[in-house]
């Protein structure tokens, strides 16, 4: 069931429903703690730290859909480690149309810029850089408590 324009229903939350998606991914929570997946770097205690930063940038608002791009930072000491966070992590949004919760659905995900390897300016810590354009729709509150 669609919401109608009238019934002043928010997008959801993305950022929140992406972390769920990698904490909920095996493969990403075997390579990064949990507790290190986040929208910041708050708590980071040094450079050399794994951590994935989600982010999200914008993207058109055409109701009942919206298409949030998702910016996804992986951090860690070595090149090998943090492209195999990186791919998993990737890979994970990637595969996320069908989610459900936090006041959305995923419909569709697309590549907008694949990993790249760009070492943090601020640090000489390694990062990888990817984005992926979601498609998200809101939840009526009769999807979101079945």
């Amino acid at each position: 069931m669609w919401p109608s324009p009238t019934d002043n229903v928010p997008n959801g939350d993305i950022e929140a429903a992406v972390i769920e998606i990698l904490r909920n991914n095996p493969i990403v929570t075997s390579l990064v703690p949990e507790t290190n997946i986040s929208t910041d770097l708050v708590g980071r205690e040094h450079e050399y730290m794994k951590w994935i930063c989600i982010s999200r940038e914008g993207g058109p608002d055409k109701f009942p859909l919206d298409y949030p791009r998702i910016d996804i930072q992986s951090f860690g000491s070595r090149r090998s480690e943090v492209q195999k966070i990186a791919e998993a992590a990737h890979a994970a949004v990637l595969n996320s149309p069908g989610y459900v919760g936090h006041g959305l659905k995923i419909l569709a995900a697309q590549v907008e810029v694949g990993l790249v390897r760009s070492n943090d300016k601020f640090s000489s810590a390694t990062r990888y850089f990817s984005s992926i354009r979601l498609t998200t729709r809101p939840l009526a509150e009769a999807e979101e408590s079945s």
